[in-house]
């Protein structure tokens, strides 16, 4: 695993807790930096076959990743990227951390969206109030604000910055 992090293939993303020492006995995620490469791992080969593969929320996210990790190093910004998952599996994709901003961000490979998408955000929420903005990144085109809850398109990452 250290090659492929040393040789930039994957990122860890560390979990996001407020004690120290949970964050480092809790599990890293791994996300491919190619999602290409991934696709290929996969057997996936096409649009029409990703858009049936058991892992598309997976590589969906994997996706999401990708375009926050760009955003984050190109607009100079340098949040930090968590993720958060509770001891009930309830899990939130992506925080962006700066100083004591949190952005809470959750990502769906769904055209439509479903009021089900915002209980995580909304439970992690009551775990932190400091939640600067929430965010639920989607592939479909309608973008609006529910519940205090923007919902954008993945190719609109920029609203992130």
């Amino acid at each position: 695993m250290s090659y492929l992090s040393t040789g930039y293939i994957i990122q860890l993303l560390q979990p996001y807790h407020k004690n120290f020492n949970k964050k480092i006995t809790k599990a890293q995620k791994i996300y491919f930096t190619d999602t290409g490469l991934l696709c290929h791992l996969l057997g996936v080969h096409s649009k029409e076959h990703i858009a049936l593969h058991p892992l598309r929320g997976a590589i969906y996210e994997n996706l999401v990743f990708n375009e926050l990790l760009k955003n984050n190093v190109n607009s100079g910004n340098r949040w930090n990227i968590w993720y958060w998952r509770d001891n009930h599996g309830t899990e939130i994709d992506f925080l962006l951390e700066r100083a004591t901003e949190i952005t809470a961000i959750e990502a769906k490979s769904a055209k439509n969206f479903h009021d089900d998408y915002f209980k995580n955000l909304l439970k992690f929420k009551k775990y932190n109030p400091d939640v600067k903005e929430m965010y639920l990144v989607y592939d479909g085109q309608l973008e609006r604000k529910k519940n205090n809850i923007h919902i954008v398109n993945w190719k609109n990452t920029k609203y992130l910055a």
